[in-house]
């Protein structure tokens, strides 16, 4: 009997091909070889010759053995879910382990991909995320700030971090990160890791308290008063150029229900953005504008009324 330790690596005995007397060989693969990418195989030529008793040897044989690949490692996709929240001062972070099955050959490497189109068209108060990838971390940030952060470790580890909101359409934002599993002889199992992101609270509006006017004596100037009320952020920072008077709903519930000396009064919208109330013989009876002061993602609105005309009153007051 011959026993040939065909492969050793570090040591460790990988391949053993024994012959007996009879012709008869065992192969014995106590590790793994790495194949070639393109072929997943390995074919060993082994050279054979036997001798007799009185020294005589035969003629060189081959003994050949084909070692092909065995299966590939698996990995789930992954999908989270997060709902953004309205305490910006805190970061939010889900966290996890991919479920990875091995395969024959261990693995080498976890690696996001270079390219990650489903990362793309993120926006963040309105300005697109720039995407950056950096070895096992990716990061998206707006004007320099992070947006969001995911980490992937060589164990499987996941991290997603989100320190700003995402912009929402008809439905979530979804971050669809790519990443590829390398095995020790190269072969590759591609997955996805997808975070859908759920728009938070709307802003709230303060109970708005309304203002009285008295209207001044013939001859005197215009009466001008104001009243405030608060908006607090939601999940989204507010937009400065989405405070706007709803003209829509004032000429609806406003035009042709008062007048001045006799004239309707309509509203309408100037340039500025200021709410005009106009009489019918072209004169300006009412002018309102809204200004606002932020603290910390928070307004603090003023409406200022600017009364310039009379306005006709039913009956007596």
């Amino acid at each position: 009997q011959c026993h040939y330790p065909a492969g050793v690596r570090g040591g460790k005995t990988v391949l053993t091909v024994t012959l007996d007397l009879d012709g008869k060989y065992h192969v014995q693969l106590d590790g793994v070889l790495d194949q070639p990418v393109g072929t997943n195989s390995v074919n060993l030529g082994l050279q054979v010759q036997g001798t007799d008793f009185d020294g005589d040897q035969s003629n060189l044989g081959t003994l050949n053995i084909q070692i092909t690949d065995g299966a590939l490692p698996q990995v789930d996709p992954v999908s989270l879910t997060l709902v953004e929240d309205s305490n910006w001062s805190a970061a939010q972070t889900l966290s996890g382990d991919l479920n990875i099955t091995a395969g024959s050959d261990p693995l080498a490497n976890i690696s996001f991909d270079a390219s990650q189109p489903g990362l793309q068209g993120l926006t963040s108060g309105g300005a697109p995320v720039v995407i950056s990838i950096s070895g096992n971390s990716i990061s998206g940030a707006v004007n320099g700030q992070n947006v969001f952060t995911l980490t992937l470790d060589q164990r499987g580890h996941y991290v997603f971090t989100l320190n700003q909101p995402l912009d929402q359409g008809s439905a979530d934002s979804l971050l669809k990160a790519g990443f590829t599993l390398t095995d020790s002889d190269g072969d590759t199992v591609s997955s996805t890791l997808s975070v859908a992101i759920g728009d938070g609270a709307n802003p709230v509006i303060s109970a708005v308290t309304g203002t009285e006017m008295t209207e001044a004596n013939q001859g005197d100037g215009a009466v001008v008063s104001t009243m405030s009320f608060t908006v607090d952020h939601g999940a989204d920072a507010l937009a400065p150029d989405s405070l706007r008077f709803d003209i829509a709903a004032i000429q609806s519930s406003l035009d042709g229900k008062y007048s001045s000396h006799g004239s309707p009064v309509t509203f309408t919208l100037d340039a500025s953005g200021e709410l005009v109330g106009t009489s019918s013989d072209d004169r300006e009876v009412l002018r309102a504008e809204l200004s606002l002061v932020e603290n910390n993602g928070n307004w603090s609105v003023t409406a200022k009324v600017v009364l310039s005309a009379e306005l006709d009153h039913r009956g007596e007051r």
